[in-house]
């Protein structure tokens, strides 16, 4: 027999043995459709065609039914041209079924594949398909086997090219034959508690190439691999460009497309010590991750040959032995990522000569030492984030490298910038993220790199283009820089900083950047380069670099500042000990800034010079909103109605923020409230019978409205009793500030005419503009997203089948039609790979996640996953990176508890929310024609549609009681 062709692994999921009858099945109502699908497989060269068929039964009764196998086949249409035949089974209720006999011949040209989802499926069935076609793959998703009552039999030839992932306990039911099986190339096992490996399994498969047993009890791996030759597929097939790049280029293989991988796959285990294990054979790949494995030995890997992956992470390995890697010089992707390791020592790696890529990221290591890395030549990926680096050695990179591009240090506590980047010229990106880097001492810095190093298209080999000049990223984002300051512009310092900046890009966004009085030397270097036309105005540090501080300079590009705007800290006798005093640069001046201390007289003794005064209270001067009203989600209309709408009108122009219309969503009630309330002049604070002093949330919000009402002693807050007494509220401090300020029941006479005698008087000659919400929340969070790259991902959107036509039938195009770059699952997903690194690739290059929340949607462990990772992604990026979307009424006592969480403290949308769309805007991030007026759409049709009575703010109505 020929070797098994396999496409993908080979899975039978949580399958169970039941027994029954179909003798008296009615007719499933079935559709069969094709359906898209890349070629996998060429044959003598030549592409083989592949055609997929997709049947999918929406119910039956409780008997189950039965499809006619001879309309399956003639749906394919088969000739004499040998193709792969995909046949996609799904059922949505998961009831039995039966196929018919198949009595004509046998298509031997046709390669198939099965994959079955939610199907009640006999033994009988799946062997029968092996007299229709040269069956070689199939797929068992949640399915139940059971026998007919008919006694079809069970025939070893359909068998003989069934591979299984997560059989039933019993493994003699899926392989009843008491013969050798040759042919079978790659199985996995997984799930099934075993602790050592079944003696007959290596008796029939003789020649298996791959052995995958995760999620079993093994404490120490069993005996694999069983042959020492490697497979070729069968019938002069071989794998397609794409294929083999899912196959084995995605793990760093280089074997050749026509032969099966050789794979042991010990995956989530109970291995937590190797000292006296020792691997033997051929492998190509050899994964242990996730095992608790605390110990390796010298001669753990000694006796594997060929290996070229070897996957170590997420384990408890605190030390690495000296010697673990001589002789695998083979290896090509070592993964050490997720461990305890403290300490790498010099010449641990030297062996390595072809390795292309080295995790150790998110381990516990301080010091790289001289001559870590020095001899893997051939290195292309290092990564080193999230470790304890402080100190990194000189030499201790391969600075003679041709092909390392990527080094990752982003996540560790470096002070200074390491110069190894400025001697290796085929780097592409240095990350650098979330460093302590600041550039305190940058000219220091200068004086410690060599220039030749700076010479960056100078090549020491003939190999080399050095014609090629590829740009460079050092992304130092949400580093310490407050400034590139050279006291002493020498012209040595200055040929190294125009090297340094024209060859690399340096990415400075979420720095504390000031653009004080220390800027001026670098700005008056660049600008004398501009006019003696060495730069040309377009370099992307005139554009990118911008201010953090002062205040008022914040936003601005760093080299747009004029000298006459900037001023530095000074010591002058007389600056009032409450304030801060500064100079400026070009006239001298000295500022004494006393803002923001609320004081209400000039001071009797100040310096003696020019001065400027800045004795203005911008707290007064930033207060754009002239009410923000909080209130429960059930009385918006009723709030819309009565108090927005009155005050927002024409006779008075009040600017309102109303957090059922103007909260951002994705962020927590306390972050959206506490930002606005900086930017108030009042809170229209209105109790009810649903939103008592006894909710958490009202909490929040009156315990915000105590800090500025003791800030600024005022009448900040406007307390407004709708259909609640007095003696109601239990909080004293809120019925001793009712007692003695605003307070206004909704019921009174002339409630308006209170509301408005409690505002805030408002300038007829001043013209405001109202503040944009979004805008104030998302700098309090320093988001500073602008326009986004052509590459990046803007929304991944997370959303169930139920959900599939609102989501691509309306909310999508709605999306897309002004320029928003989405990810959508059914659409976008790599074919081939996990789900699980699908959603997490779509999480992590997406600046978004939408998650439409149903209980359907909830319920499925893969949707929970894509929400628990955005949330925690949400909190490590401290943005409203998971915006969440209601489609139907739910019950949070039956939610998962981090879903739970979520909806109680962040505002999220609900499918009927009147303000939908504009919300939903507020919430994502800009896009190239954001502003075209999508009103036409269906999406917004319907929005604007809805009765005022579905208007609702979903949190609260998901925190009432």
């Amino acid at each position: 027999m020929e070797a098994l062709i396999t496409f993908a692994i080979i899975t039978i999921t949580s399958t169970k043995l039941t027994s029954g009858t179909l003798c008296q099945a009615e007719k499933c109502a079935y559709d069969i459709k094709p359906t898209d699908q890349y070629s996998q497989f060429d044959m003598h060269g030549e592409p083989l065609e592949t055609r997929t068929r997709l049947i999918t039964i929406e119910k039956s009764n409780s008997t189950g039914c039965y499809i006619n196998t001879t309309d399956v086949v003639e749906s394919f249409s088969f000739t004499e041209v040998p193709l792969v035949a995909i046949l996609l089974l799904l059922c949505r209720q998961n009831n039995r079924v039966y196929f018919t006999p198949f009595d004509q011949p046998k298509h031997n040209n046709a390669i198939g594949y099965l994959q079955v989802g939610e199907f009640n499926l006999s033994y009988e069935n799946i062997a029968q398909f092996s007299r229709v076609m040269d069956v070689r793959v199939i797929e068992l998703f949640n399915n139940q086997l059971y026998k007919v009552c008919n006694d079809m039999p069970t025939e070893c030839r359909g068998l003989r090219t069934y591979n299984s992932q997560y059989p039933p306990p019993k493994f003699k039911n899926i392989n009843p034959c008491n013969e050798v099986f040759p042919e079978l190339g790659e199985v996995t096992f997984g799930n099934m508690s075993w602790s050592e490996i079944p003696n007959f399994l290596q008796e029939r498969l003789i020649h298996l190439q791959a052995l995958e047993v995760p999620y079993s009890n093994f404490t120490l791996p069993p005996y694999f691999p069983w042959t020492k030759k490697e497979r070729n597929l069968p019938r002069n097939l071989s794998r397609t460009r794409y294929s083999q790049n899912h196959y084995s280029e995605a793990f760093g293989l280089d074997i050749a497309a026509n032969i099966f991988r050789r794979y042991f796959n010990l995956d989530y285990n109970q291995i937590s010590d190797l000292r006296n294990f020792s691997f033997n054979g051929h492998l190509h790949m050899l994964s242990i991750k996730s095992n608790h494995l605390a110990h390796v030995g010298v001669q753990t890997f000694r006796n594997v040959s060929g290996l070229q992956h070897l996957d170590l992470s997420q384990n408890e390995l605190k030390q690495i032995p000296m010697g673990i890697f001589d002789g695998l010089v083979t290896l090509r992707y070592l993964k050490l990522q997720e461990n305890k390791i403290q300490e790498l020592a010099t010449g641990i790696f030297d062996d390595l000569q072809s390795l292309t890529s080295l995790k150790i990221a998110n381990n516990y290591i301080s010091l790289l030492q001289k001559g870590l890395f020095t001899r893997l030549g051939e290195l292309h990926v290092l990564h080193l984030e999230y470790n304890n680096i402080s100190v990194i050695e000189n030499d201790a990179f391969p600075v003679d490298s041709i092909v390392l591009k990527y080094v990752y240090l982003n996540n560790n506590p470096l002070l200074s910038m390491p110069e190894f980047i400025f001697w290796i010229r085929s780097l592409h990106l240095v990350d650098l993220i979330s460093t302590l880097i600041s550039f305190r001492t940058f000219g220091d810095f200068l004086d410690s790199i060599d220039i030749f190093s700076l010479i960056i298209d100078s090549a020491s080999s003939s190999n080399t283009d050095v014609d090629k000049k590829e740009e460079k990223f050092i992304d130092m984002t949400n580093a310490k820089v407050e400034n590139i300051y050279v006291q002493n512009m020498t012209l040595l310092r200055q040929k190294k900083l125009i090297l340094m900046i024209q060859n690399y890009h340096f990415k400075l966004d979420g720095n504390p950047l000031s653009c004080s009085c220390n800027i001026i030397p670098f700005h008056r270097f660049i600008y004398e380069l501009l006019k003696n036309k060495t730069l040309k105005g377009d370099e992307y540090y005139f554009t990118e670099w911008k201010c953090e501080s002062p205040v008022e300079l914040r936003g601005r590009r760093m080299l747009d500042v004029k000298p006459v705007e900037t001023y530095c800290p000074i010591n002058v006798s007389g600056c009032p000990k409450e304030c801060s005093c500064y100079k400026r640069f070009v006239n001298m001046n000295i500022i004494v800034d006393c803002r923001w201390r609320n004081l209400s007289d000039l001071h009797d003794v100040l310096p003696q010079s020019d001065l400027e005064l800045w004795y203005n209270d911008t707290t007064n001067k930033h207060e754009g909103i002239d009410a923000v009203i909080v209130h429960s989600g059930k009385l918006t209309d009723w709030v819309m109605d009565h108090i927005v709408d009155i005050l927002e009108g024409e006779n008075y122009n009040f600017h309102v923020c109303d957090m059922a219309r103007d909260f951002v969503i994705g962020f927590t009630f306390q972050e959206n409230l506490n930002q606005v309330v900086r930017h108030s002049k009042r809170m229209i604070l209105l109790i009810s019978e649903d939103w008592r002093t006894d909710d958490e949330t009202f909490n929040v919000a009156w315990n915000i409205a105590q800090e500025k009402i003791k800030e600024s002693k005022s009448n900040f807050g406007i307390i407004i009793s709708h259909g609640v007494t007095s003696k109601q509220i239990k909080d004293k401090a809120l019925l001793r500030f009712m007692q003695r300020g605003r307070y206004i029941d909704s019921k009174h006479k002339l409630f308006v005419e209170k509301i408005l005698y409690s505002m805030p008087i408002k300038d007829e000659h001043v013209q405001e503009r109202k503040p944009n919400i979004s805008s104030l929340i998302q700098r309090k969070f320093s988001i500073h997203e602008g326009e986004v790259d052509d590459n990046r991902i803007h929304t991944f959107v997370s959303y169930s089948d139920q959900d599939q036509e609102f989501v691509t039938s309306e909310l999508v195009p709605d999306l897309e039609k002004i320029g928003y770059r989405l990810c959508i699952p059914d659409r976008d997903f790599i074919p081939g790979a996990s789900k699980k690194e699908n959603i997490l690739k779509a999480i992590d290059g997406s600046l978004r996640t939408l998650f439409i929340l149903s209980v359907s949607h909830i319920k499925d462990e893969w949707s929970l996953f894509t929400f628990i990772t955005a949330c925690e992604k949400s909190l490590r990026v401290k943005t409203n990176y998971l915006i969440v979307i209601v489609r139907e009424d739910i019950d949070l006592p039956i939610m998962d508890k981090e879903v739970n969480h979520y909806l109680k403290t962040h505002i999220s949308l609900h499918v009927k929310d009147r303000w939908l769309w504009s919300k939903l805007l507020n919430g994502l991030p800009p896009s190239s024609r954001r502003y075209e007026n999508p009103r036409n759409s269906p999406l917004v049709k319907s929005r604007y549609s809805a009765p005022d009575d579905v208007a609702t703010e979903i949190k609260e109505v998901l925190t009432s009681n």
